[in-house]
């Protein structure tokens, strides 16, 4: 089962920062176990839904040339707020650092301002890469694909799920940073 916890995003700063949404509903399916007598979203969702707005800055940064964000270290760690249905979990990150595929980012989520979850996390940028075995998660060091040669199928998947989230990207021109 897969989980898409960004309901909106509502500015992304390539190289920068994003700040997404998550709006919490009686209807998300996980509610019906945890907790049936006071439904609060998991915490690992919740840490989820910020990791998910983080994939998607990192991604945006190098014009979608890698389509997988893989998790180094989450340090500093703290849950406060419960969100419960009804809610709206607003996600900011920011990158501090870049240090070749390697992201080091900041990231809080808030509840009316106050705080639900925050934590740095380390991100590194992979891509997908064919072998005879079919797909197979290859960190970026080793893949077959160059960084001048990225699939045009990916980088066109990618823009057009941005659009969705994120409307106001969807005429914008994309440019990679240098």
């Amino acid at each position: 089962m897969r989980f898409v916890l960004i309901d909106r995003i509502l500015e992304l700063k390539p190289g920068d920062c994003v700040t997404a949404t998550k709006s919490l509903s009686l209807a998300e399916e996980y509610l019906a176990d945890h907790f049936p007598q006071f439904p609060v979203m998991p915490g690992v969702l919740t840490l989820e839904a910020c990791l998910q707005a983080i994939g998607w800055l990192v991604r945006s940064t190098n014009d979608f040339q890698f389509n997988h964000v893989q998790i180094r270290s989450i340090r500093a760690l703290k849950y406060g707020q419960f969100l419960t249905p009804g809610d709206t979990l607003e996600i900011f990150a920011k990158i501090l650092e870049k240090t070749d595929a390697d992201y080091e980012l900041k990231f809080q989520g808030t509840i009316r301002g106050r705080s639900a979850v925050s934590g740095k996390v380390v991100v590194r940028e992979c891509a997908f890469s064919q072998n005879l075995h079919g797909l197979s998660r290859v960190p970026l060091e080793t893949t077959a694909i160059p960084n001048d040669q990225t699939c045009p199928w990916i980088q066109t998947h990618f823009r057009k799920e941005l659009a969705k989230l994120c409307p106001q990207t969807a005429n914008r021109e994309s440019k990679p940073n240098t």
